[in-house]
């Protein structure tokens, strides 16, 4: 995390952020959240970066103490002492647009590696229904390594769900088969409005949609 907000790298950024998802340190997903929201700082000294986030906790002239995003420990100066920051004073470490989009994917993933396998079958769920094709990639690295047989039916059912908005026609017709085999709620459910919505504009979806959805309801 801490070579990914130092980098000016955005390949590097990548690699790193993506490597974050499902970390199980709460810092992690702490400071993930305050560096897109422009809330992480760095304090230089000695050719030294340090990023760091400031404590919630405010004294009598609204002065927060700096916590290191690497350990979680308070910034102190040569003495010892805290060092005290005012948030005005202070320059929010570079996040580019493509930056705070990688971010978001892996907050919104970070339910992946929630030690409730409850917890993970819910969010993938719900991450599956938002169709989103930065997904995929996890959806499949999760698969490979879950173990809880409901956690990996949801991955499977999440991923076939992301595929059906794909504008590959054949990997929409073979999602769409493979959520008539599994016949969840969600996927029956999802695959009825699939129809509805062929029907509505034929075009936008072909023939061969059409007749998956239909057959798949059946």
């Amino acid at each position: 995390l801490v070579q990914a907000i130092l980098s000016e790298d955005l390949a590097d950024q990548t690699q790193l952020i993506q490597k974050l998802i499902g970390a199980e340190d709460p810092m992690v997903q702490q400071s993930l959240t305050a560096w897109r929201g422009g809330s992480v700082y760095v304090f230089e000294t000695n050719d030294t970066k340090v990023p760091f986030i400031l404590d919630t906790v405010l004294d009598a002239n609204s002065n927060a103490k700096g916590i290191r995003i690497l350990d979680g420990e308070v910034l102190k100066d040569a003495e010892g002492k805290p060092l005290l920051f005012v948030t005005t004073d202070l320059t929010p470490a570079d996040a580019s647009s493509k930056v705070r989009k990688l971010i978001k994917v892996a907050l919104d993933l970070f339910a992946l590696g929630n030690a409730n396998p409850k917890v993970r079958r819910d969010a993938i769920t719900k991450l599956g229904q938002e169709q989103n094709a930065d997904y995929l990639p996890h959806f499949e690295a999760r698969t490979k390594i879950e173990t809880d047989p409901e956690v990996i039916q949801s991955l499977v059912e999440a991923a076939a769900l992301t595929q059906v908005a794909s504008d590959d026609a054949k990997v929409r017709v073979a999602a769409i088969q493979k959520l008539g085999v599994m016949r969840s709620i969600n996927s029956v459910s999802f695959l009825k409005q699939i129809e509805t919505d062929a029907k509505k504009t034929p075009d936008k979806f072909g023939p061969e949609t059409i007749q998956a959805a239909h057959t798949a309801v059946l």
